[in-house]
This record gives C-alpha cells, structure tokens and sequence, in this order.
C-alpha cells in the first residue's frame, strides 16, 4: 500500500516497536532513506512513532522537552524548508482523564 501510494513522508503512530526490532518491510525500503524512530525508554512494545522520508528533513528533535514524557517515545518533529511536520501519539485519557492528569504547571 505505501509503496502505491508513494507519500513524500510516512507516519506512523503507536508502532510498539523498538529500532533494532524494526520489520524487514520497513528497513527495506530504499524509497525512504531517511527513516527516524522513537519508542519508550522503559516499556519495550509500548508506545512509540515513526517518519519515513523521502527528502532529508533540515533538523529532526525528538520528544517535548519534558523528560518525564519525551521517554514514552511519542514525538518527532522534522524540520523541512518550507514546514514542520510532527507525527504524535497521544495517551488516552480512558475515563477519568488519568494519563493526561500532569501536575507540572511550568
């Protein structure tokens, strides 16, 4: 499929999966040479995003400058002439709003 849809950059959210456990599919895709991973620091198969580009982005940062959340692996932003790109996966609150419940007001 994303090879018959050739999108510029792929995205992929909640991918669970660490770089060096990254599928064949992925890793041999020569089409994207300029691929970035992040996954959680303390939860393998937890969490996690992907960007597969086509084009070398101009900065790529990964996380939000919160350490107590960049460690779940959910943000890359690349940073392209003309653009950012973020590729977020955000926690579901479930009832009660309780991932989402920071107390860090700063």
């Amino acid at each position: 499929w994303v090879r018959e849809e050739a999108p510029d950059v792929l995205c992929l959210q909640e991918t669970k999966c660490s770089e060096k456990a990254l599928p064949a599919e992925i890793t041999s895709m020569p089409e994207y040479p300029y691929k970035y991973w992040a996954a959680s620091d303390d939860k393998e198969g937890y969490s996690g995003v992907a960007m597969l580009c086509k084009t070398e982005p101009l900065k790529v940062t990964y996380g939000i400058g919160k350490e107590e959340h960049d460690k779940e692996g959910r943000v890359i932003t690349a940073e392209f002439p003309n653009y950012y790109l973020v590729t977020a996966y955000v926690p579901n609150a479930s009832r009660g709003l309780g991932p989402l419940s920071i107390t860090d007001k700063t």
